[in-house]
């Protein structure tokens, strides 16, 4: 078809002569103008004004009065009127219908377009009569972009409605941009959830907003000024990783490469333990930072489906999302790890004031050591809650140190023990002296985990007890540890007593243990009652 247009199309001589015969065509009009100049003297206004304008008028005045007598009414009683203002209501539809035919035909029409060519080289066509034709279409064409021609907002294939003309659309669009710019900041993406026309929430997470409307729907926020209910909730301050673990098939070779597995998971100390309260049954509330990335996108989403609200937690403009990178040996027993967690430094004393009636309103603050250490005083000093620490490593536990009193319940392991206590443990009697240094700082409880030897437990009213782990088949013990605080924390709200918190701490172990991912789906209040015999 192509090569055929290109054959059709007229050669430079044949262009020159049609400019000639237009030329000439256009002499013509000016001579005939000239030999008749009264043929302008017709009376065409006036007889315009009588036979159109007149009665056009005494319509529009009586509309005008019909219009003032029912003033009150949707639609005038004449049924004229009626009809007029229907068909006013349907003339953006009907224009965006009539462009979209106009557009259809015009793509024909460039199909066909040596036909089209030639059929206007052949004719012949008077000069006043284009002129006034080219007028009244242009007349008509400004008359109907103005006024009636509409454009149809569709989204995915749906049709969303009909605007008078695409201006408004682009108008809606920069305010969206700006209501969002003003609630939060400069950003690529948002979701908003509008309320009665008016927005509740907006955030980057599509997660966030399932859960906000899922409390909505709840009864949770209520009333014109969307006051949420004081429901019971549980508050995690920590770290949110994508976990990288790696376990080798067999006994594994330094400096070489091992045949094995290697897994992506969703994890962080602060993360695993929102998770394992929600799967407990907790209504649990977290606050990270996330990076600028698909990592914190799928964790987002994550959260989102566990009903674990992370809307008061930011998200850092270029930033990475905490990595955690591990190498099990061959029985399951962590080896090595390498942590990305800088994006931390964010979680500042001043961003927690931010969500200071979030914090004060929990019923337990869990809190792990991934955090800046003036972040965490800020919390022991500024939170009227109990407070539940995890150390999570050696190198970060002694950022507890300075507020140890004021914190409620403890979970260390052997060497954190030793560290924040200045108590060598190596037997029953040094361990119960560890126990003993740290409850004489104001803590109320200690945990400490000894690995095979089960678990240590102490609080302040004296009572002391020594349990072992329970049975379990050891498949993964990465988040062993993260189960065992979650598990405390559900036991304490529950209202049970020392011995009962810890052997819910181990039975959640035990069920951790025996799962592939650091996550495993089988946790539940049920399950962990059964395994610990409460």
């Amino acid at each position: 078809m192509k090569q055929e247009l290109e054959n059709k199309r007229p050669d430079s001589e044949e262009r020159r002569s049609i400019w000639q015969r237009w030329k000439q065509n256009l002499k013509d009009w000016v001579w005939f103008c000239k030999e008749h100049p009264d043929w302008l003297d017709l009376d065409v206004q006036a007889w315009v004004s009588t036979h159109i304008g007149q009665p056009l008028r005494r319509r529009w005045q009586r509309l005008r009065e019909l219009r003032h007598q029912n003033r009150q009414r949707q639609l005038p009683e004449w049924k004229l009127g009626q009809l007029l203002l229907f068909l006013w209501g349907s003339l953006p539809r009907m224009g965006s219908d009539l462009r979209e035919r106009l557009t259809r035909r015009r793509k024909g029409a460039i199909r066909s377009g040596g036909r089209m060519r030639a059929f206007f080289e052949d004719m012949k066509l008077h000069p006043a009569v284009f002129v006034a034709g080219a007028v009244a279409v242009t007349a008509v064409a400004v008359c109907l972009s103005m006024y009636t021609i509409g454009a149809t907002a569709r989204y995915d294939g749906v049709e969303l409605g009909t605007v008078h003309s695409a201006h408004s659309v682009s108008a809606a669009v920069d305010q969206l941009e700006e209501n969002l710019t003003r609630q939060l900041g400069l950003v690529d993406y948002a979701y908003v959830l509008y309320v009665e026309g008016e927005p509740v929430a907006a955030t980057t997470f599509p997660g966030a907003i399932e859960q906000l409307l899922e409390q909505l729907k709840k009864g949770y926020i209520t009333g014109k000024g969307y006051i949420v209910h004081t429901a019971p909730y549980v508050t995690v301050v920590g770290g949110v990783n994508m976990d990288i673990g790696g376990w080798p098939s067999e006994v594994p070779v330094d400096r070489d490469s091992n045949p094995g597995a290697v897994r992506m998971s969703l994890g962080g100390v602060g993360r695993n333990i929102a998770h394992n309260m929600s799967l407990l049954g907790l209504d649990v509330r977290m606050v990270t930072a996330f990076g600028d990335d698909l990592y914190a996108q799928k964790i987002a989403a994550s959260c989102g489906e566990l009903g674990i609200d992370i809307s008061q937690s930011p998200v850092i403009p270029e930033g990475h999302t905490s990595t955690y990178l591990f190498i099990n040996d061959e029985k399951g027993d962590m080896l090595l790890a390498v942590s990305d967690m800088d994006i931390y430094r964010h979680l500042t004393p001043q961003l927690l004031s931010q969500r200071q009636k979030l914090l004060s309103g929990s019923q337990v603050l869990v809190i792990d050591t991934n955090i800046p250490a003036e972040s965490i005083a800020y919390l022991a000093e500024n939170c009227p809650v109990p407070i539940f620490a995890d150390p999570v490593s050696t190198a970060k536990a002694v950022k507890l140190q300075p507020v140890l009193g004021r914190l409620h319940t403890l979970k260390p392991n052997r060497i954190e023990a030793e560290l924040l206590s200045g108590v060598a443990i190596t037997d029953e009697a040094s361990l119960r002296a560890a126990a003993d240094a740290l409850l004489a700082t104001g803590l109320h409880r200690v945990f400490i985990s000894l690995g095979g030897d089960g678990v240590f437990a102490a609080d302040r009213s004296g009572e002391r007890v020594h349990l072992p782990v329970l049975p379990a088949e050891m498949v993964n013990t990465t988040g062993c540890g993260d189960a065992f605080m979650a598990a405390i924390t559900w036991a304490y709200l529950a209202g049970t007593d020392l011995t009962g918190t810890a052997k819910a701490g181990l039975a959640a172990s035990a069920i951790a243990m025996e799962g592939a991912e650091t996550i495993t789906p089988a946790m539940s209040a049920e399950a962990l009652k059964l395994r610990a015999g409460l």
